[in-house]
């Protein structure tokens, strides 16, 4: 739930769900790695969590490459997002937020942009 660690330099791959999921109020660091091929997102972000997400390849998966729901927020900069089927990143803040910016953002117009 409070977790915070580094997760550095993996090939995350081909998995039938979530390749990297962050929940509660994690924080922790993602970054350097390869994370291709899930059924569904590469990085999910949800409850609290605030990790920093950087420089990461995160491609070819069936959802979007970073979904980050509920109150999460974060640091996202620096990754290569491509052939995701929903798309790079989405931003679907929940009922209960109080995220005003329920726009998705896309990391090609807003590069190093963090969500805080």
């Amino acid at each position: 739930e409070n977790a915070n660690p580094v997760v550095e330099q993996n090939s995350i791959q081909q998995g039938h769900g979530r390749g990297i999921v962050v929940t509660g109020s994690a924080r922790g660091a993602i970054r350097y790695n390869v994370i291709r091929g899930h059924e569904c997102e590469g990085v999910y972000v949800c409850g609290n969590a605030t990790p920093s997400v950087t420089e990461n390849v995160i491609g070819d998966s069936t959802g979007h490459g970073i979904l980050i729901e509920d109150q999460a927020r974060g640091e996202y900069f620096d990754n290569v997002l491509s052939d995701n089927s929903d798309g790079g990143v989405q931003h679907n803040p929940g009922p209960n937020s109080d995220r005003a910016d329920a726009d998705p953002v896309d990391a090609s117009e807003h590069p190093g942009r963090p969500l805080a």
